[in-house]
């Protein structure tokens, strides 16, 4: 409608400005991940407060307050119970942490299949920012050639429960990424006021597919190709490329800036406390490219852009 600013898809949250001619607006976003919350309800739970928290702050937004929906089994049966309690207690423990309160929600049990077994138990969480200037918010697709690109946050070897384990290895196991709280805080306040100055061109945070399919979906969106260095990732404890590629690491975000800012972003991070790094750079060809000493992958965005805009469809062939 008139008042929409950003449209679901084009950026992390959807930006709404709250009356003709006023520049302050809202984000909005829902989030969950029904194989976390599986293998791990709590941490699971408490992701997903953080994936919806990270996605309002790459658009420029405040996070404010939260809904949510959990979705469990038969709370007669203790098992099945326990996730419903360690949900609760996963979400109410990060929203605490970020300082959010939850304003509402809905519960809905007896979520089983025909042999008593309970479907995936999900943490639904919808949350709500404040945006001061709906002029300055961000969208998550490359802007132009010759930017630098930023990496903020370190990377953990978590590929535990992650989409790299699942579409290409057919595993849902593993220790799912460990939620940060703090770190959530310090680097969404550099990423916020990066924003505000006008210094970042596009954010998008680092979740599901890890930083090679944050670094993809930025490419495709803008027609803009990227080069990127692992080795210049921050990183704790990768010793193989693919924990580089597909870790799921909470509390990172990917920031495109100019290249004639980046001393500027450095130094609003070594103030704020944030492990930050130019890791790689925006081409003007279409490509995609990953380097670690050698290249590991390259491929034209074309066949990207393919694989992006027609997964949906093929997911239901």
């Amino acid at each position: 409608g008139a008042r929409t600013v950003v449209k679901p898809g084009h950026a992390d949250a959807a930006v709404l400005r709250l009356d003709a001619g006023d520049r302050r607006g809202i984000a909005v976003k829902g989030d969950a991940n029904p194989r976390y919350t599986y293998l791990d309800p709590f941490n699971g739970a408490a992701n997903s407060v953080a994936e919806c928290f990270r996605n309002l702050v790459a658009v420029g937004a405040t996070p404010v307050a939260i809904v949510d929906e959990l979705n469990a089994g038969n709370p007669e049966k203790p098992e099945q119970f326990w996730y419903f309690e360690m949900m609760l207690k996963g979400l109410a423990w990060m929203a605490g942490e970020l300082g959010l309160p939850v304003v509402g929600g809905k519960v809905s049990f007896y979520n089983e299949d025909h042999l008593g077994r309970q479907v995936k138990p999900t943490t639904t969480i919808v949350e709500v920012g404040v945006v001061e200037d709906v002029s300055r918010v961000a969208t998550m697709d490359f802007k132009e050639g010759g930017s630098a690109v930023v990496i903020v946050g370190t990377t953990f070897p978590e590929i535990g429960g992650s989409e790299y384990l699942y579409r290409v290895h057919g595993l849902e196991v593993g220790e799912i990424p460990r939620p940060r709280p703090s770190s959530e805080l310090r680097n969404s306040s550099l990423v916020l006021e990066l924003i505000r100055k006008g210094l970042a061109l596009s954010v998008h945070d680092v979740g599901l597919g890890g930083l090679g399919a944050a670094l993809a979906e930025m490419a495709v969106l803008g027609g803009v190709g990227v080069e990127v260095d692992l080795e210049k990732v921050p990183c704790r404890g990768c010793l193989r490329v693919d924990e580089l590629v597909f870790s799921e690491t909470q509390a990172r975000y990917v920031v495109e800036v100019k290249a004639s800012s980046v001393d500027e972003v450095l130094r609003l991070a070594r103030q704020l406390g944030v492990e930050v790094a130019v890791a790689g750079r925006t081409l003007g060809s279409g490509v995609y490219r990953l380097k670690f000493g050698g290249t590991v992958a390259e491929l034209p965005l074309d066949a990207l852009r393919t694989t992006y805009l027609e997964s949906l469809e093929s997911s239901f062939r």
